[in-house]
């Protein structure tokens, strides 16, 4: 969402947290895919 690049970008602090809303946002509405819990494995937690 590009509203949450503008605040990625404005605050750093929160692009952690923002990163991750995005992602797991992404995960929802981009993929399709019966299990989407396999990104944490490709992603790990940094």
């Amino acid at each position: 969402m590009k509203v949450r690049k503008v605040i990625e970008l404005e605050v750093p602090g929160l692009g952690d947290r923002v990163r991750q809303a995005r992602i797991a946002d992404n995960r929802s509405h981009s993929r399709d895919l019966p299990s989407d819990t396999y990104d944490y494995d490709e992603s790990p937690h940094e």
